[in-house]
């Protein structure tokens, strides 16, 4: 089958319809698995730090839950629901690239964060 032109349009045009629905709801979904990931590390290494010999909290442990809280409270902000105002002449291409600009932004400063507590949870437990 060799798609003509006009299929080719069509299959696009409906492409694009799906990705502004369902653009949201997969935000919304890696949100709550950050969320997830964010707040099962905050419980490990806490836990893991109580089941010591010695428990107590040193200046590294506060450092990695302190990230891993600034790491929940971001997938807290992809699960919070978007307010669109469109109007007549609203580009939905620009509000669609805006959209994912902002997730992708918020994607790589949650694994930032991530990555320190995980880095001074892991200095907690080895030291």
């Amino acid at each position: 089958m060799k798609p003509k032109g006009q299929d080719t349009i069509d299959a696009i045009r409906e492409w694009a319809k799906d990705e502004l629905k369902n653009g949201p709801s997969q935000v919304y979904e890696l949100g709550k698995f950050f969320f997830a990931v964010s707040t099962g590390m905050v419980s490990l290494f806490l836990g893991v730090e109580k089941l010591g010999p010695n428990p107590h909290l040193t200046n590294s442990l506060i450092a990695a839950v302190m990230f891993f809280l600034i790491s929940i409270f971001l997938a807290l902000s992809m699960v919070i629901p978007r307010v669109w105002n469109l109007r007549g002449e609203t580009d939905l291409y620009e509000e669609y690239i805006n959209q994912i600009k902002n997730a992708s932004t918020i994607v790589w400063i949650w694994f930032a964060m991530w990555l320190l507590g995980m880095f001074f949870g892991i200095i907690a437990i080895m030291c």
